[in-house]
């Protein structure tokens, strides 16, 4: 696979495991989703990069963010530290909080 294919492969696949983040309260039960947010967690405190995003950026700093490249790329301009600190901790935080309330409370299991 040349270089560029690579890169390519890497961001699909970058894209499809954050999609898969993204929509989890609606795919897998909330004991699931509470396993890999702890890990979100362990990562972010310990590694402080996304491995994915490392192998995919190879040249840029942990700083760098998938999601602040995938924004400036689809025109927005945004603040990469703004990005960072949204998809690292507000997001996630939001995202198992509201699989929390759809399968808990609403009772809207996968």
């Amino acid at each position: 696979m040349h270089e560029n294919e690579k890169l390519v492969f890497l961001a699909f696949v970058h894209l499809m495991i954050v999609l898969l983040a993204y929509s989890s309260p609606f795919l897998f039960r909330w004991e699931i989703i509470t396993i890999f947010f702890i890990y979100g967690i362990i990562q972010t405190i310990f590694l402080k990069y996304c491995p994915l995003t490392k192998a995919q950026f190879r040249s840029k700093s942990k700083d760098f963010s998938f999601q602040w490249w995938l924004l400036r790329k689809i025109g927005f301009n945004v603040k990469m530290k703004t990005v960072k600190y949204w998809i690292i901790w507000r997001l996630p935080a939001a995202v198992y909080l509201f699989a929390l309330f759809w399968q808990l409370v609403l009772n809207m299991n996968p």
